[in-house]
């Protein structure tokens, strides 16, 4: 089942996914890592707040291990 912020925002989630920004529309694997990007009560590009984005498109710290991509990595 996938989510929505707003009827603006068009990215949309999934439960699995820890934190999601309604202003920028981006996910986040922490929230942790969604405040890295909220400098001053602003979005910060995730990657200038040093974040990569995972293959499922969430904001991650560099060298976190997504347990999902593990686990379906472990299935193949």
């Amino acid at each position: 089942m996938s989510h929505q912020c707003s009827a603006s925002c068009t990215a949309g989630w999934a439960p699995s996914r820890k934190c999601h920004c309604a202003s920028c529309g981006e996910n986040f694997s922490t929230v942790g890592n969604f405040d890295k990007h909220r400098q001053g009560g602003y979005c910060t590009p995730p990657a200038d707040a040093g974040l990569e984005r995972n293959k499922r498109g969430v904001w991650q710290s560099p060298g976190e291990v997504d347990i999902r991509e593990r686990f379906e990595a472990a299935q193949t």
